[in-house]
């Protein structure tokens, strides 16, 4: 069990430190018969079994069910026979998408930019969860032939049983799921929001009927023929309206912490080495197969795993076997899940050069500590020391931090004595997209859509926005509503003062030199330098070398080894970039005897070298950073809010690797510092101008 302390003051650190059973992974809000109370026809349902240590699981949150038993969402055939030990409807007719018939997966050219400005913005994002990985409590009557502990996906194909009229009426019975849990008036609904990302989580079955072999669902092989392609189908439809995929392996072989949200319930089999080699083989394939998908983001190669011996280091070996997939492969950003400890998460993605993400959940409704605290001492730890703690581990993690997980949920116990529920529910909800908007690079509510999603606003962003949620969101910072009303298709004015921003943030230049603006910065950041004429290097110079490295587009796919290469060759220069002496005195090579004054000149033309390389790295900078945020802010249609650049040391980093690739005798990686604050200062200066231009509309 992990005992992790979430503040350190007053009731709050009091609460916290008596027992906060955060354990090793996440309880779900499960669902059974065995603690019910009712009233104004609703029943509120809490899981209790006995085989669940709630010192070692927590404790699950309740949930509110119409009795009724009917939801817009259930998924049931008409008829009356039944198949299998569940008494499973039997439907042996092929299930027929309301789309047509669906073709094996293809995806658009690959855009190197447009895949750019997707993987390095901020993300205001969505789980699409109970979507290709079933879990019972959000989907109650789709389950009610499973069999088994009877939430798990493993349980519900097996209540149809292993006939062959079991098995086709299991496909039918998921593909109707698959069709329509999720459509693509919901992707179009989220953009228009200004979500821009989906997390969408999938089990190793969901990647089609091959990968079932030489686990438990081989028996069900069959009913996963087409899965694949629905998942398919869905990444096409984010990308239709610009939204990034990140795609979550939430169901690893063998079951990596032993909950529904697994595939399976009970036994914890991920951690031998036949299942841990398969998943390694599955992930190495996702990244051969979409790391090429202008779209894809990310792939997330575990969710919420038990934090068992060699966890580590298989995440470590995995990410790099990924890496090898292809060239495209070696930029494709891989998220680790933290398994409920956020410093292993930290130093895992600090050791390494690469794209990779710590994933954090963050919930505050399991535990008894939590339950025990009310809504204003959880809002008051979010906004303090959460809050610091997600700051710290940002900057260790060179800013690559996410929360993949959290929700607006709050047992009852906290709103305790509160008149308002709705508004205590508002702030704590708003509290929290502050805390991860200042300090991580981007956020995924769980989740977008369930069954009794209007008594459950607290974990469905389909009733939770207007409600607990503002109506709008963007990563700016801004009033959601009075930005988006300015940016989205809401209407024939809204689509004319969007396109007149945006045409403003294009047009927006540099300006001038960042010789005249970083004059005026901190020492901390910028070490001034006074440069002869014929060193300085001019503004043309600077503009001749194009758009900023990572927004021009490739000539191939060998492009990505080369950046790569120059990548891992900056480690030695990445704990530097917070040290006031960022500028390092050039090292002149002696080139063997000769006279006084031949080896003065050679010295003088050696340091003038050296100079130039380094007011062209403030220069390049300077010019990088300003062109970056205007790009990633003008880009997309008007159906997406103005992208903002998250990532912002990953990028730097691969932007100077970029640079260095291409001329690293004009740049010298010792400039590294001073390009890298330099390209603050410019994103700096055009996030400031863009405001102006949005808020002047």
């Amino acid at each position: 069990m992990q005992i992790l302390g979430r503040s350190s003051g007053g009731l709050t650190a009091l609460a916290t430190g008596l027992s906060l059973a955060i354990a090793k992974y996440k309880p779900s809000p499960q669902v059974s018969t065995n603690a019910t109370s009712s009233s104004s026809g609703s029943s509120y349902k809490v899981h209790t079994s006995s085989t669940l240590d709630p010192a070692v699981w927590g404790v699950p949150a309740p949930l509110v069910l119409s009795n009724s038993s009917s939801s817009s969402k259930g998924n049931t055939f008409k008829t009356t026979s039944t198949v299998g030990p569940g008494s499973c409807p039997l439907n042996t007719t092929s299930y027929v998408s309301t789309y047509g018939a669906l073709p094996d997966p293809t995806y658009a050219k690959f855009n190197s930019v447009k895949a750019n400005i997707m993987r390095y913005r901020e993300q205001m994002s969505v789980n699409l969860g109970g979507w290709f990985l079933q879990e019972g409590w959000m989907e109650t009557s789709f389950m009610d032939c499973a069999i088994y502990a009877g939430t798990s996906e493993f349980s519900i194909v097996s209540g149809f049983g292993t006939s062959a009229d079991g098995l086709k009426s299991a496909q039918n019975y998921m593909e109707k799921h698959w069709d329509t849990w999720v459509t693509e008036d919901d992707f179009a609904y989220l953009a228009s929001r200004g979500v821009n990302t989906v997390r969408i989580p999938i089990g190793y079955w969901s990647v089609g009927s091959y990968y079932c072999a030489n686990s438990s669902f081989s028996p069900y092989a069959a009913v996963y023929e087409n899965s694949w392609k629905y998942v398919g189908r869905a990444i096409n439809w984010a990308a239709k309206y610009d939204i990034g995929v990140l795609l979550d392996l939430h169901g690893a072989y063998g079951s990596q912490n032993g909950l529904d949200h697994s595939g399976h319930v009970g036994a914890v089999d991920f951690f031998t080495a036949a299942n841990e080699a398969l998943t390694t083989s599955l992930l190495t394939w996702l990244a051969w197969e979409l790391a090429d998908v202008t779209n894809i983001i990310g792939i997330e190669l575990l969710n919420e795993p038990s934090q068992e011996d060699g966890l580590w280091t298989w995440y470590n070996n995995t990410a790099t076997a990924m890496r090898k997939a292809s060239s495209y492969a070696k930029s494709l950003p891989l998220y680790i899940q933290d398994a409920y400890n956020l410093n292993a998460g930290v130093a895992l993605v600090a050791s390494r050069n690469d794209f990779t993400v710590v994933d954090d959940h963050s919930y505050f409704v399991f535990s008894s500590a939590d339950k025990a605290l009310s809504v204003n001492a959880h809002i008051a730890n979010i906004e303090g020391s959460y809050t610091k703690t997600l700051s710290a581990a940002r900057t260790k993690a060179r800013g690559n931090l996410v929360i993949g997980e959290w929700s607006c949920s709050l047992d009852s116990g906290s709103l305790t004595g509160v008149s308002d529920v709705t508004t205590a529910t508002s702030d704590f909800c708003r509290a929290q997209l502050a805390a991860y908007t200042n300090t991580t690079a981007g956020m995924h509510f769980w989740s977008y859509t369930m069954e009794n999603c209007d008594s459950n606003a607290g974990w469905c962003f389909e009733s939770a926005v207007g409600e607990y949620l503002p109506k709008y969101f963007n990563v700016w910072g801004l009033s959601g509503l009075v930005t988006n009303s300015k940016l989205l298709l809401n209407s024939a004015a809204a689509i004319k003062t969007g396109n007149k921003i945006k045409a403003a943030i294009a047009a927006l230049k540099v300006p001038g030199t960042s010789d005249s603006a970083a004059s005026t910065a901190p020492t901390a950041l910028v070490k001034t330098m006074t440069l002869s004429t014929r060193d300085v290097v001019s503004s043309d110079e600077v503009s001749s070398y194009g758009m900023a490295p990572l927004l021009a587009a490739e000539d191939d796919a060998e492009d990505h080894e080369t950046v790569e290469e120059m990548r891992l060759s900056l480690r030695d220069y990445l704990d530097d970039e917070d040290n006031e002496d960022l500028y390092v005195e050039p090292v002149v090579h002696r080139r063997g005897l000769g006279s006084v004054s031949g080896h003065a000149a050679h010295q003088a033309q050696a340091e003038r070298r050296a100079l130039t390389a380094a007011a062209l790295a403030r220069q390049v900078g300077y010019s990088d950073g300003y062109l970056t945020a205007t790009y990633f802010a003008s880009a997309f249609s008007t159906t997406t809010p103005v992208s903002k650049l998250g990532f912002q040391t990953q990028y730097i980093v691969d932007s100077w690797a970029k640079r260095m690739a291409n001329s690293p005798t004009k740049y010298l990686a010792a400039n590294y510092g001073l390009y890298s604050a330099n390209f603050k200062l410019g994103q700096a200066a055009a996030e400031a101008a863009i405001l102006k231009i949005i808020n002047a509309a």
